[in-house]
């Protein structure tokens, strides 16, 4: 089974009370448009606002949050329009869930940018460290989301033999362990995928 066999039934798995639902969305909807794509902007609007509705706890919606976030990354302008819109429905709704996220997310990128830019005294060193920042806390936000998936899925048991999972930060790479430990059979066939 590929991945673009959900995509008949991705409305679907965007209202899906299975925390699976939305990734496998964010996913199957990385390809429509690029980050300036107002399309995408609506998608990931939509996918959040579910997340909100669906009855997950705080701390869940939080893990997806960053597993949508880095499917559907968005250019500055239709980040500003997304933030705006958000923070408008949870202001309309009193649930400030994603507000948080966005200024932890944002605090920590600045603040390793800043500290890599310093030491470098360039402004190029500025900006590099503040994308390796960003990236890494998106791999670090993915492989705690991993976890999360593989914990409600698999038992508490299973993190004692993730060691490795801190080694990944390659996205493509984290893609295909989102996917995988959402729809593996066994904790084993995970394992597998993970030591390959």
């Amino acid at each position: 089974m590929k991945l673009e066999d959900f995509r008949p039934g991705i409305r679907s798995l965007e209202i899906s009370k299975n925390p699976f639902g939305p990734v496998v969305a964010a996913h199957l909807h990385v390809r429509s448009g690029g980050p300036g794509s107002p399309r995408r902007q609506r998608v990931k609007q939509r996918l959040v606002r579910q997340l909100h509705e669906s009855g997950f706890s705080s701390d869940d919606i939080r893990q997806l949050y960053r597993l949508i976030d880095w499917f559907l990354q968005l250019d500055r302008v239709q980040e500003e329009v997304f933030w705006l819109e958000l923070r408008r429905y949870e202001r309309k709704h009193e649930m400030p869930y994603i507000t948080s996220v966005e200024r932890i997310g944002h605090k920590k990128g600045l603040e390793q940018g800043l500290k890599r830019g310093l030491e470098q005294g360039l402004e190029e060193g500025l900006q590099k460290g503040r994308a390796e920042g960003q990236m890494e806390g998106h791999a670090r936000g993915v492989r705690d989301s991993i976890r999360t998936v593989l914990t409600a899925r698999f038992g508490d048991g299973c993190l004692e033999r993730l060691g490795d999972l801190e080694d990944v930060s390659d996205p493509s790479q984290l893609s295909a362990l989102t996917l995988a430990s959402a729809t593996v059979p066994s904790f084993e066939d995970f394992l597998t995928i993970l030591s390959a």
